[in-house]
């Protein structure tokens, strides 16, 4: 039960960080350089299907009740 608590803090730390990355990347890019205009749409078009995608995933796991019905649950 420790491993799972701790392994999920692992996980939680590693998304964290990777959206600080993300975040100070984004910044550093189109913050900091005037040339990098020409990448922001593309950029902004690819965070809003990556979004919409994972929140499709999202939504299918909701809506579903067989990962409870499981038996290795």
């Amino acid at each position: 039960m420790i491993g799972r608590k701790l392994l999920g803090l692992l996980g939680t730390l590693v998304v964290v960080a990777m959206v600080a990355a993300g975040a100070v990347a984004f910044v550093t890019t189109y913050g900091l350089e005037a040339s990098a205009g020409d990448l922001l749409v593309p950029t902004l078009v690819t965070l809003f299907v990556v979004a919409a995608a994972v929140f499709g995933l999202f939504v299918l796991g909701a809506r579903s009740d067989s990962w409870i019905r499981s038996p290795y649950w």
